[in-house]
């Protein structure tokens, strides 16, 4: 057996290991490190999976760290930095520059400031990385390139498709267009930072008081609640500083988004409603990924298109191009930030080394997995704590039990089986509930997941019945909650919950029997007894907190919030009162 580990440095750090032509782990550091979106070098990724393979040295190690990343991943070693601290300081710089007229002067010193320092900690990171795989070869992978095989690794129909990868930043990149033909990955364009579509969203959420590189999907939540028509001059305005360059099929800019100024923004901004920003931009970028994936199809002839990146997180802009592009076959890469990373990292390393490309990816469960053994370790110490503990062996399966639950209004958070690899909980690290009981929405936020009151939940259905629920004129099996889906009118009522409550579509995970047979049952016993096959479905998690890992991480989450049921492994935890003491508080 060869293994080939794939390692992302830097924000979103995780791992990704091939046996063979296999993969057979993925995993995030946030996970394990539990700060979410962990910065650096992913050290207990890699040691979890030393240990839990025997392995002492890797066939091959690939890894990704665009130079804008380095500093992150030294961060992870020095814990006095404030990151936060760095950042305000820089802001108020730049400002500072942009009020007096310096601006051209201040990119230019940074700019020549960071080419330094990124030349520095270059050294500084190959040195650690030497360290940590001692006589194993270690090459990096160029930041996009690494998202195009990350897109491949998701289909088997690879020859002859073309692949669009569109982000913040990478490697002084923010998009690319390549194909792959002849089983060779060609770069054809490629879009700067300067022009970067994911910055100019990044700066507007930021604009919107949230936070740039995590709240960006609440933004394109909070869109569909303005009045239609209403974003038309700040859409003009984005109109205006960035384009598609329909010859080099690339992005361009009046000016280098990287250091765009908030302050610029919010001069131009200031007299919209924030309602209508989010409009403007969610539009915005719906309208420009729209043109410039229409005018490779028509460069190219393309028929196979799969995208991938930071950008292609964005669900209802993937809606809008699988509605709109004529393709044979259109494919979103699932989790496609920088989490992505090193799978695409791992199935480079393996064709650089055998000359074919391994195989595909067919489901998410990637993660560690606890037995009932270790899960009894965990929560024996909780007994005699106003917390009743059931087993359920193999006659009385623990999913009727959760069905019935669901069914008559109660929230049951669900621990089994290897847990999902990236942003989103698929059933084996989830909090479930009943969507057609509309009043739940608010009692999971308000004691739960603390979510913004704009955003919906999202529903699990099984797959031979999504016809029933969605339009989906294409048969496009969505498992991964990667597109939005306009839902029947006749059963929204059935799902109200796990629909967005003003336009009234979902991001539907589609649970087929092969993909997870446990959670595919559960399902259909809450079909044998409501007669509807759909159930809300969110991560298992607190609110600003990475989707529990472990046992002792699901008991946590359950004491320290008002959830009343755990379904953990087959055990079934139930609060007979909510005051709770002990050392899980």
């Amino acid at each position: 057996m060869k293994y080939i580990l794939g390692v992302n440095v830097g924000h979103d750090a995780g791992v990704a290991l091939l046996c063979d032509d296999l993969l057979i782990e993925a995993i995030n550091e946030e996970r394990f490190s539990r700060q979410k979106g962990h910065r650096g070098i992913p050290y207990l990724s890699v040691n979890y999976i030393k240990e839990k393979y025997k392995i002492s040295n890797f066939d091959k190690v690939v890894t990704v760290s665009a130079n804008g990343k380095y500093k992150t991943a030294l961060f992870s070693i020095d814990k006095n930095i404030n990151l936060r601290k760095r950042r305000k300081q820089k802001y108020f710089a730049s400002v500072l520059f942009y009020k007096i007229g310096l601006t051209e002067l201040y990119d230019e010193v940074r700019g020549f400031y960071k080419y330094f320092r990124g030349f520095i900690l270059h050294r500084k990171i190959s040195l650690i990385l030497g360290e940590l795989f001692p006589g194993t070869p270690i090459i990096n992978l160029n930041h996009h390139d690494s998202h195009a095989w990350t897109a491949l690794a998701f289909t088997d129909d690879r020859d002859g498709r073309f692949i669009i990868t569109l982000d913040g930043e990478g490697d002084g990149e923010s998009g690319s267009i390549s194909s792959f033909q002849n089983n060779k990955l060609v770069r054809l364009a490629t879009t700067d930072k300067k022009s970067s579509l994911g910055i100019l969203y990044s700066k507007v959420t930021q604009l919107l008081a949230m936070r740039e590189n995590e709240h960006e999907f609440k933004v394109m939540g909070m869109a569909p609640y303005a009045r239609q028509g209403s974003d038309r001059e700040p859409l003009e305005y984005f109109r205006k500083i960035l384009r598609v360059n329909r010859k080099t099929l690339s992005l361009s800019s009046n000016f280098d988004m990287k250091f765009a100024h908030l302050d610029m923004l919010v001069q131009n901004f200031l007299n919209y409603r924030f309602d209508e920003l989010a409009l403007a931009i969610q539009n915005f970028t719906e309208e420009t990924v729209l043109e410039l994936l229409s005018e490779t199809i028509n460069t190219y002839d393309c028929k196979k298109i799969s995208v991938s990146g930071g950008v292609f997180m964005n669900i209802k802009m993937n809606q809008r191009l699988l509605e709109t592009l004529d393709l044979e076959d259109f494919q979103v890469t699932p989790s496609c930030g920088d989490e992505s990373l090193a799978i695409g990292a791992a199935y480079y390393g393996f064709h650089a080394t055998n000359g074919f490309t391994p195989r595909r990816i067919n489901d998410l469960y990637l993660g560690t997995e606890y037995n009932n053994n270790d899960i009894f370790k965990c929560i024996s110490s909780i007994q005699n704590q106003k917390v009743s503990i059931t087993f359920f062996d193999e006659n009385l399966k623990i999913e009727k039990e959760i069905a019935r639950l669901l069914s008559v209004g109660e929230i049951v958070a669900r621990f089994n089986g290897r847990m999902e690899w990236g942003a989103r909980g698929l059933g084996n690290r989830s909090i479930l509930a009943n969507p057609s009981i509309f009043g739940i929405v608010q009692k999971i936020n308000d004691s739960i997941k603390c979510r913004d009151f704009w955003m919906p939940f999202a529903p699990s259905i099984l797959l031979e019945d999504s016809v029933k629920y969605l339009y989906n004129e294409r048969g496009y099996f969505s498992p991964y909650m990667a597109l939005g889906f306009h839902t029947k009118l006749s059963e929204q009522s059935s799902m109200q919950a796990a629909i967005h409550p003003s336009d009234k579509t979902c991001r539907p995970q589609m649970v087929s029997y092969e993909n997870n047979s446990k959670y595919y049952n559960l399902i259909k016993y809450f079909k044998e007894i409501t007669g509807e096959s759909v159930i809300l479905n969110t991560s298992f998690n607190l609110h600003g907190e990475p989707i529990v890992e472990s046992p002792l991480d699901a008991v946590k989450t359950f004491i320290n919030s008002d959830l009343k049921y755990l379904a953990i492994g087959d055990y079934l935890l139930t609060k007979v009162d909510q005051v709770l003491s002990g050392e899980y508080q």
